[in-house]
């Protein structure tokens, strides 16, 4: 049979391995950039939105919809060309930080358009997008370093 590796040598390959499992997460999450840039799209599509304008909204949709295709593509694409997490490390734990994070922006930003709206506040839908595009280039990555440590967690103890 196989002999035991000595303790030394069994800790060095099992940092490796957590190091590996690190590089391979750190390529597939969502990179910090993409926050911004959907908050931007949705700013610049608001604001284009309230100008009443067709030509305007026209150009504005044209810009958010190429937009978050071009980042969304780049974000796959990037994903693609390296070694893909196992999809069950997400798990529900995972699942339920992204929710929470999807309707905690989503509990923010709407209440402050209706209200900044029935203050009569100009371009209250675009403010609130501004609110928006703050909570997910703050939040975004937060919530990946989460994801992160839970997938991390659940790699380690086996996906359990």
């Amino acid at each position: 049979m196989h002999e035991q590796p000595p303790p030394r040598e069994a800790a060095e390959a099992l940092a490796e391995i957590r190091q590996r499992h690190e590089q391979v997460l750190d390529r597939s999450l969502t990179p910090n950039w993409f926050w911004w840039a959907v908050g931007l799209l949705v700013v610049g599509f608001s604001t284009a939105v309230e100008t009443e304008n067709g030509l305007v909204i026209g150009i504005g949709t044209t810009v958010f919809v190429l937009g978050l295709c071009a980042a969304v593509g780049v974000v796959v694409v990037r994903s693609l060309r390296h070694a893909q997490p196992r999809s069950e490390l997400l798990g529900s734990a995972g699942a339920r930080q992204i929710a929470v994070f999807v309707l905690g922006v989503l509990a923010v930003t709407l209440p402050a358009s209706l209200v900044l709206g029935a203050l009569d506040t100009p371009y209250a839908a675009t403010w609130g997008s501004l609110v928006c595009a703050v909570l997910l280039g703050v939040g975004g990555p937060i919530l990946m370093r989460r994801v992160r440590a839970t997938m991390l967690d659940r790699a380690t103890k086996g996906s359990r």
